[in-house]
């Protein structure tokens, strides 16, 4: 156990010669063995995405094709006796004549709020 305080281990330190390095000449050069060029592949140009292609590019027009598949799924539904199915097509079915009817007015709509139909 040292009794020094920490100024007096302070001064000495720092009264102390800095520790012995060997002169540069002295130390060995380690040098890397050389090695190939390394050959890089040749960038590819950004892949540019597309928005899925649809046979109607106005939005009333992709309103009412998303509408008129809606409404061939739920009679698809109401054939096979899928109540639950019929009612959630019906939902999305309201929510396209909305977006007609707000389009129609010339109000803007935002399509990405419909959804997308299976398959697309």
């Amino acid at each position: 156990v040292s009794t020094q305080s920490t100024g007096e281990m302070l001064a000495e330190i720092m009264d102390s010669p800095p520790p012995a390095t060997p002169p540069p000449a002295a130390m060995p050069v380690q040098r890397a063995a050389p090695q190939p060029p390394v050959q890089r592949a040749a960038p590819q140009p950004p892949r540019q995405f597309k928005p899925a292609p649809t046979s109607a590019q106005s939005p009333l027009a992709v309103a009412n094709e998303r509408r008129e598949i809606y409404v061939a799924m739920q009679e698809k539904a109401k054939a096979a006796g899928e109540g639950s199915k019929v009612r959630r097509y019906q939902r999305i079915i309201t929510q396209c004549d909305t977006a007609l009817k707000t389009i129609k007015s010339g109000r803007p709509f935002d399509l990405s709020t419909l959804p997308e139909p299976p398959g697309r």
